[in-house]
């Protein structure tokens, strides 16, 4: 693992850009709307939270900054689908940075036996899949679309970054469906570097952050209290900012995932890939290589 210092120097000129933030009322994504703001981007909240979204942006506006909101629910394809056209439309059709961020907590009921109206076994609630993986996938199906409508012109790379969680490479049994979702955001986004390199001319990079407990509404100051108490450091949700910033700024990072604790910064996919064959095995590792250079998106024909 790589633990790494992120200077204000080493975030990338946003001045002008137009960014993306999911989830951007309010906290991580809230302080990611505000770093750009103050930054010089020009923001576009989303969010379900209409009432909170109008609030950020009309302070934002009335002190100088360019940002709009626009409500929008990420799991559902037409509603996401008109937010980034009127993000692009908002900004003169260009969109440079897009922070999939939008998620939400669990309540840990999936191994619970709940009863629906008929008195006969619920389905477990996956709204937190729904939110934080369908709406991580349908955000990087667009933000892929709309970096390739108006390629980059200048040496600025499109840049997409993905909310994860320590939960993406940690066990969390008190969070099953949530640690599912944020497992797939890795997947998503190894899946996604592959692509995004694969057509070097469109300068497009991807990344993901994955903090530790931070503390915003969805991880409020009972739950910082109770990892103090056993010695966890909790984040402030403007560190967390910085390393999607710098993520999505960079170009170097494509596929790398910054893990966030304690207001502290490690690179962990690097590692991942290097000790590979040390926890996977040297045969298994080569046939997992091999097979993922084999692009079955790409072939005319599979057969069985």
């Amino acid at each position: 693992m790589s633990e790494i210092t992120i200077t204000d120097s080493m975030l990338g000129d946003v001045g002008g850009k137009v960014a993306i933030v999911t989830g951007g009322a309010s906290g991580i994504g809230e302080a990611i709307v505000t770093a750009l703001a103050d930054r010089g981007a020009r923001v576009v909240i989303g969010d379900v939270n209409t009432a909170a979204g109008q609030a950020l942006e009309a302070s934002l506006v009335a002190s100088k900054r360019e940002a709009r909101f626009f409500e929008v629910d990420v799991t559902d394809w037409p509603s996401i689908r008109a937010f980034f056209s009127s993000a692009a439309d908002a900004f003169g059709g260009r969109i440079d940075l897009v922070f999939a961020n939008a998620g939400i907590g669990e309540r840990n009921t999936v191994w619970t036996d709940l009863l629906d109206e008929g008195g006969e076994l619920a389905a477990p609630d996956f709204s937190v899949i729904d939110v934080s993986l369908r709406g991580a996938v349908y955000t990087s199906k667009l933000a892929l679309h709309y970096f390739r409508k108006a390629p980059s012109t200048d040496a600025f790379d499109r840049g997409l970054v993905i909310t994860g969680s320590t939960s993406s490479y940690n066990e969390r049994p008190n969070l099953p469906l949530y640690s599912a979702a944020k497992h797939g955001v890795i997947g998503l986004m190894r899946a996604l570097r592959h692509v995004v390199a694969a057509d070097p001319v469109e300068k497009i990079h991807v990344g993901a952050i994955a903090p530790g407990g931070t503390e915003t509404a969805l991880f409020p100051s009972r739950a910082a209290d109770a990892f103090r108490a056993q010695g966890i450091p909790v984040n402030t949700a403007s560190s967390v900012a910085t390393a999607a910033i710098y993520l999505a700024t960079n170009a170097t990072t494509n596929g790398h995932a910054l893990t966030i604790l304690g207001d502290r910064f490690t690179e962990v996919e690097e590692a991942i890939t290097r000790t590979q064959e040390q926890w996977y095995g040297q045969y298994n590792t080569d046939m997992a290589r091999r097979a993922a250079s084999v692009r079955l998106d790409m072939l005319s024909v599979i057969r069985e």
